[in-house]
């Protein structure tokens, strides 16, 4: 849906889109993802579980790229460890944070830098009837230090994320469900404009649209197990992703 989940988010997905989502789960699930970005060789990788404990849910996730085949003399690869905590304020308010620890490794013999660091990432969801409106902030106070290596002379390297905030809304009516996002209003503000259309109970079509680039595919869900695939066209390269998730 090109990106527009954050007023959704009601899979295991949520840790990254929403992770007030997670509230909304009743049962363990978890759910993979592997996409080559651009259809580049740039190898991304994810994973996230989720487990309602009462009136609240426990989740973790793994987000992992590499570029190394990509970069070829110039490797570089970054990964986010995830752990989120939801829960419910009354019957229509969720919220959600995440904790997390991101690293970064990249570059030559000569060139090259390697860092590490802790952020937050937190966000509302107030569902009303037909309509749900989202709002997440990534990367509050997320700082990254290590070493960067010139000529092979280390020297103290650090590198502040800015935070960003999300705003979203989403309507249903029958088998339709219509979503919009706007994100990274802090930084650089984009559009994404989202559709899914319930087949029947076992298969969904998705659409999407976000800055010139558009998002077409299909869910299928058969008893504990759910698919996914979805097919992206960009201008610097499409690319095809695909997802497994099982209901516990």
């Amino acid at each position: 849906m090109a990106g527009a989940f954050a007023a959704i988010a009601d899979s295991p997905d949520a840790i990254y889109w929403n992770p007030a989502g997670a509230a909304q789960l009743q049962t363990p699930q978890a759910s993979s993802m592997q996409t080559d970005l651009f259809g580049l060789g740039i190898n991304y990788n994810w994973f996230s579980f989720v487990k309602p404990v009462g009136k609240y849910a426990l989740g973790l996730g793994y987000a992992g790229l590499d570029a190394s085949r990509a970069f070829g003399e110039f490797p570089y690869r970054e990964a986010s460890y995830l752990l989120s905590f939801a829960g419910k304020a009354g019957e229509n308010v969720l919220w959600g944070i995440n904790g997390k620890y991101n690293y970064l490794k990249g570059g030559s013999e000569l060139v090259n830098s390697n860092q590490a660091g802790f952020g937050l990432d937190a966000g509302v969801l107030y569902l009303k009837g037909s309509w749900s409106f989202g709002a997440v902030v990534r990367d509050l106070g997320t700082k990254l230090t290590g070493t960067t290596r010139e000529d092979g002379a280390p020297k103290a390297a650090e590198t502040k994320l800015k935070p960003d905030l999300t705003l979203a809304a989403a309507y249903s009516k029958g088998k339709v469900t219509w979503a919009l996002d706007l994100g990274e209003l802090a930084n650089s503000p984009q559009l994404h404009l989202g559709a899914e259309y319930l087949v029947n109970q076992y298969v969904s079509l998705r659409a999407g649209y976000s800055d010139g680039s558009f998002t077409g595919g299909i869910g299928v869900a058969k008893g504990k197990w759910l698919f996914d695939y979805a097919y992206n066209t960009h201008q610097a390269g499409d690319a095809q992703r695909f997802s497994l998730g099982l209901r516990f």
